[in-house]
């Protein structure tokens, strides 16, 4: 699943060359250009797309995250002149949590865009309640309409096979899983759909069939290719984890369990979706990545797969290579370099991110990945793979930092966070054994500071040129840029390895995320010793309008309550909060009802005023205000309390 959260960004130096420029490799550079406005919001997962026929159409679709608003959606920007203006032609905020966009263009006009919309009633993400939607345009992207509407799909990759003599043009979906009804996953995973009539309609799912003594449990697909048989490969970095009934010992949780890189094979003519081929087996395999020259070039359409793979403290960059149609396959490493400490806090560390493939009508190569977060790289093979020029400089934005860049990125968590602690923060060290109230709800408002390039992609046009894609902190949101390559019928530098580019990493960083809901004891007020009813149970949390002064260190946010009961809230409402901690100083309560070492206490009541909350319905927004005291810069480009408490929620007896 794809789940960040929301950033407010200061104005950044860009530190891209705007002009044209050519490397000693031969590579030409074109000039940078904004894909989106200064809007606010934070693009982070970007897809680039070229059409397949028409130089001058190209499209970049993702995941944005709106800070003011505490929302995430999906997003689609097209361009007309080959890459030079853009327009955002879809924006899809149907709920509080829009992700899983893909998308990709088909012949004569046609473009197909995927979301999935998150049910957000109760204030958490309830992706098995969700709706999958699919849009389709006829004029090349720069209009849409919505076509399809099913249950939940999760981690969309979309591809289209072209028209035969015989068959027409057919859309293919791949997703990780799926819901089978609302409320209940599908068992069987990954999952394949299907349109023959232009998206018009969706048939399947068709899944992979159960192993024997596994399950897929994560498929996120990165790449796609075309075999000459009309069937359809899909590239992913493959999770196992045992039966329930198996003897297997299950490794962990998703994150450490064995991952392979695989590739999936889908048969229009069988309906049936397959595991095609296992490149790499190891546990620190991520976004695998596939492309497929066209059979016009002099290699003759040969498939490349690339991927990162981690060990300790070591990356590397690995590049499958096969010239028979995937039969069989040779393999080696291509980059090298110090792997990330930390999976979330301290992504920025990892030296090699981001790997993407692209192949351009002339069968020449290209290779973009981010290098310890502070630039975009790009080198390209001429010669099928074999060898590889130097790297080229395609974007730069090294990492600055001042404690007053806390304002520029902002997180809300209203979420008891037990699960996704299991998920994403499990270390050695990890917090979850303090955790001491799993059923309780809480608050944290979080600082991120990943100032760092992010969000890469290649692609290559209907021309022959490369486009590379790429998003940075600049201007009021993080910017989402883009500049054309071009490398000519140039000669490879000679060495299978592609040269370092000369980039200092960072310090590790030592932030980490905390579970921050402790259990809220209602006996430190008195005020709530008696005639009150613990209503926790029945609440949800809507977090929003997230702001923080850097000049005046403080922090505020609205709280909606969300009543997931059967009978109406309303009358006496107080919300008490312990262990009020931050990572930036003494957070301090400017609105309290009463306040008590390390908590507080509110009367939210007119939140529910005059009328009261009805089942599945939010309150009025209820503001809440903290001045942080004692303020202490911290390391940069890491996760951070700004505020965050345990919560509890009592309604007058």
């Amino acid at each position: 699943m794809r789940v960040h959260l929301l950033g407010i960004l200061g104005l950044l130096p860009l530190l891209v060359s705007r002009t044209d420029s050519a490397t000693p490799s031969g590579i030409n550079l074109g000039s940078a250009h904004r894909v989106n406005a200064q809007d606010g919001v934070r693009h982070e997962i970007v897809w680039a797309r070229a059409d397949r026929t028409d130089p001058r159409y190209m499209m970049a679709c993702g995941m944005y995250e709106d800070p003011r608003a505490n929302t995430v959606g999906g997003y689609l920007f097209i361009s007309s002149d080959g890459g030079i203006t853009w327009r955002q032609s879809v924006r899809d905020a149907a709920t509080d949590w829009v992700s899983e966009e893909s998308c990709t263009y088909g012949v004569g006009g046609n473009a197909y865009f995927t979301t999935g919309e998150s049910n957000t009633d109760d204030g958490t993400l309830r992706h098995e309640y969700g709706r999958f939607q699919l849009f389709v345009s006829r004029d090349h992207g720069m209009s849409w309409r919505k076509t399809v509407s099913r249950g939940f799909v999760d981690w969309t990759y979309a591809t289209v096979l072209m028209p035969t003599a015989e068959k027409a043009e057919r859309l293919v979906v791949f997703g990780n899983e799926t819901v089978s009804s609302p409320g209940h996953w599908n068992p069987a995973a990954p999952v394949a759909f299907e349109s023959t009539d232009g998206g018009v309609s969706l048939q399947g799912p068709v899944s992979v069939p159960r192993p024997r003594r596994f399950d897929y449990v994560g498929e996120y697909a990165f790449g796609t290719a075309v075999l000459p048989d009309g069937s359809v490969l899909f590239s992913a970095a493959s999770r196992l984890q045992p039966h329930p009934q198996s003897t297997a010992k299950s490794r962990g949780s998703l994150w450490t369990q064995t991952a392979n890189a695989e590739l999936f094979k889908y048969s229009p003519r069988l309906q049936t979706l397959r595991s095609f081929a296992i490149l790499r087996r190891g546990d620190g395999i991520w976004s695998v990545v596939l492309a497929r020259a066209d059979g016009k070039g002099m290699f003759g359409g040969p498939l490349f797969a690339g991927w990162i793979e981690s060990k300790g403290s070591r990356a590397r960059a690995m590049l499958a290579i096969s010239r028979d149609n995937g039969r069989t396959w040779s393999l080696r490493q291509i980059l090298r370099g110090s792997a990330f400490r930390a999976v979330m806090p301290c992504s920025a560390e990892q030296l090699i991110q981001g790997l993407r493939v692209a192949v351009d009508n002339a069968g020449a190569l290209g290779v973009s990945w981010v290098q310890y977060g502070q630039g975009m790289y790009f080198a390209v093979s001429h010669d099928g793979g074999r060898t590889f020029s130097r790297s080229t400089e395609v974007a730069r934005y090294p990492h600055t930092w001042s404690p007053t860049d806390y304002a520029r990125y902002l997180q809300a968590v209203p979420v008891d966070e037990y699960s996704g602690a299991l998920a994403g923060f499990e270390k050695k060290d990890s917090a979850i054994a303090k955790l001491q109230d799993v059923s309780g709800i809480g608050i944290a408002v979080r600082v991120d500071l990943l100032n760092y390039a992010d969000a890469s992609d290649l692609v290559a046009d209907a021309a022959g040129r490369f486009h590379a894609f790429w998003s940075q902190p600049g201007g009021a949101g993080q910017a989402l840029w883009t500049r054309t390559i071009s490398v000519g019928l140039g000669k490879s530098q000679g060495k299978a390895e592609i040269g370092q580019p000369a980039v200092v990493p960072s310090t590790e960083c030592t932030g980490a995320p905390k579970l921050v809901f402790p259990r809220a004891n209602p006996g430190r007020d008195p005020s709530l010793a008696h005639g009150w009813r613990d209503a926790s149970r029945q609440i949800g949390l809507r977090l929003s309008n997230l702001d923080y002064n850097a000049a005046t260190q403080d922090v505020a946010l609205d709280v909606r309550f969300i009543n997931l009961g059967k009978r109406p809230l309303r009358g006496d409402v107080m919300m008490t909060a312990d262990d009020i901690h931050s990572d930036l100083g003494r957070p301090e309560p400017l609105d309290a009802q009463q306040t008590f070492p390390g908590g507080a206490t509110w009367d939210v009541s007119r939140a529910f005023a005059p009328t009261g909350v009805l089942q599945g319905r939010r309150s009025q927004p209820f503001g809440l205000q903290f001045h942080i005291a004692d303020f202490r810069p911290a390391q940069p480009q890491a996760i951070l309390d700004a505020v965050a408490m345990g919560i509890k929620v009592y309604r007058k007896q």
